[in-house]
């Protein structure tokens, strides 16, 4: 397990022994004095304290599911396995790139939207996801993965975004009527010189579009907060779409995003409103109860998964592999920490986690900061 620098702050190890069923008021002895500035705005509970007092049989089911990953078995790729972990997807891209896959975003297409005829889907997708190449040569790139509706394995790939484009850390959702919803963090200098890191979206009316990369409305690269030096990383929360079929001009959405802010990551929110955003601000609540504990690196949130919003914290600043993921409890407002997601080979580091419930079973995704090499997964557990 990772440590703080001692010499300005509690170690982990202590504060997690330190921490008591609830406690929000923690005395961490020895701590940085600028952490005094940080107030908990929520309860702060050990995942096996928080697993104790949970009383839905859901919830309960969804926790114990998370700890169980490291006992799944290791494949080489998509199989008919009902559970699996797989290490670093051999997804192959149009350019013949096998290369990693991060950041992966997974959307269930409806089976309503399957099952019609009118629809004349290319493929037949149960599932659809998006994630991004590292490119030594041209930055990264997002690609989008089909997933087949008989045995969970790729079948098709293809360039979402336009060849050399810079874009990284896209999500997507698949609205009621089947129209393909995707975010992502551009990097494109629409300010002059200035570094341009920011957050761009588009809308596709079908499956089709996104695997034929045509999607009828693109938002330029918005920068949400003037004292930000970067933002990316968007997660899509909710929307609402004037008409139908939607677009983006006759729309509101609301997104929680990374903002850069004095040198580390701090997790935001905006409301769009026909594409542009309208209102903006940091998540000081989630933001302050983690700096008060001792996270002293990047903070934000991934995905939502019913209750739960699923998030990364950075421990140590600039060390990635103090990387560890935490669960917000909506309902109950309440921080659940030292989450015991482990891979099969033993690693906890772990950064991008995303969830989606495919029917009885969660898709979890991810990436491992191991010691030598990192890797992504992918794996699909039983709740």
């Amino acid at each position: 397990m990772a440590t703080l620098h001692e010499t300005h702050t509690i170690s982990r190890q202590k504060f997690l022994k330190l921490l008591t069923l609830g406690a929000a008021s923690v005395q961490l002895e020895g701590a940085s004095p600028t952490r005094e500035k940080y107030t908990p705005q929520y309860p702060i509970y050990r995942y096996s304290d928080f697993l104790e007092r949970e009383k839905n049989p859901q919830d309960i089911r969804f926790l114990e599911a998370l700890s169980r990953i490291g006992n799944l078995p290791v494949l080489s790729d998509a199989s008919s396995a009902q559970e699996y972990f797989i290490r670093n997807p051999g997804f192959v891209g149009t350019d013949g790139l096998s290369n990693r896959i991060d950041c992966i975003s997974t959307a269930v297409v409806p089976d309503a939207i399957r099952s019609t005829e009118e629809a004349n889907l290319l493929i037949d997708a149960r599932m659809i996801s998006v994630g991004h190449h590292d490119l030594s040569s041209n930055g990264q790139r997002c690609e989008v993965y089909a997933l087949t509706s008989s045995n969970g394995g790729e079948i098709y790939t293809h360039t979402l975004l336009e060849a050399g484009t810079s874009a990284s850390q896209a999500n997507l959702k698949v609205l009621k009527n089947g129209a393909v919803l995707v975010f992502w963090e551009a990097d494109k200098k629409p300010y002059g010189n200035e570094p341009a890191r920011w957050v761009q979206g588009s809308l596709y009316p079908t499956i089709n579009e996104v695997l034929t990369n045509s999607p009828t409305e693109i938002t330029p690269p918005q920068r949400f907060l003037p004292y930000s030096q970067f933002e990316g990383t968007p997660e899509i929360e909710k929307t609402i779409f004037f008409t139908n079929p939607p677009i983006l001009s006759k729309s509101l959405i609301q997104l929680s995003f990374h903002a850069c802010v004095q040198g580390v990551d701090q997790m935001g929110e905006a409301i769009l409103l026909n594409g542009k955003k309208v209102a903006a601000w940091l998540r000081d609540d989630i933001n302050s109860t983690l700096r008060y504990i001792g996270i002293e690196g990047n903070i934000g949130s991934r995905c939502n998964v019913g209750n739960w919003m699923i998030g990364e914290a950075q421990w140590n600043k600039g060390d990635f592999s103090t990387f560890r993921p935490y669960l917000f409890e909506k309902n109950m407002q309440a921080m659940v920490l030292d989450i015991p997601l482990i891979t099969p080979f033993g690693h906890d580091q772990i950064g991008n986690p995303r969830i989606v419930v495919d029917g009885d079973y969660l898709l979890i995704s991810g990436f491992c900061f191991a010691p030598q090499n990192g890797y992504s997964f992918v794996a699909r557990i039983r709740f």
